[in-house]
């Protein structure tokens, strides 16, 4: 009734053998089903984790350049700053606040000026 084969084969595994071949068997269904349900979202989350990481360490290696161009932009800033302080604030003549508190004192002189002579 059996193949000549199959009966040869049969005969010369153990039942050890057998039980060896089931439990592999079940070992990879096992693994297979556990991938699907909780292994694969676990192995992609794993993924971005490490992804982020490389992420996080390009950028921490860009950061002294980073804060070298920040450092230079905020020198030029303060020079700007520092120009424009001078500018607004009374510094005994040479300001645009002196120069506007001259016009303004003159305007309010011609204006008493063309007040006073009004019929």
């Amino acid at each position: 009734m059996l193949p000549p084969g199959f009966q040869e084969w049969a005969e010369s595994v153990s039942l050890w053998q057998v039980v060896g071949w089931a439990a592999s068997l079940a070992a990879v269904i096992g693994f297979v089903v556990f991938m699907r349900k909780k292994g694969w979202p676990w192995l992609l989350g794993t993924a971005r984790a490490i992804l982020t990481f490389a992420r996080v360490v390009d950028a921490v290696q860009g950061l002294p350049d980073f804060i070298d161009r920040t450092d230079k932009t905020l020198e030029h800033q303060n020079k700007k700053i520092a120009e424009i302080h001078h500018e607004v604030h009374f510094n005994n003549g040479t300001s645009v606040k002196d120069a506007v508190t001259r016009v303004e004192a003159d305007v309010k002189k011609l204006l008493a000026d063309e007040e006073g002579n009004t019929p």
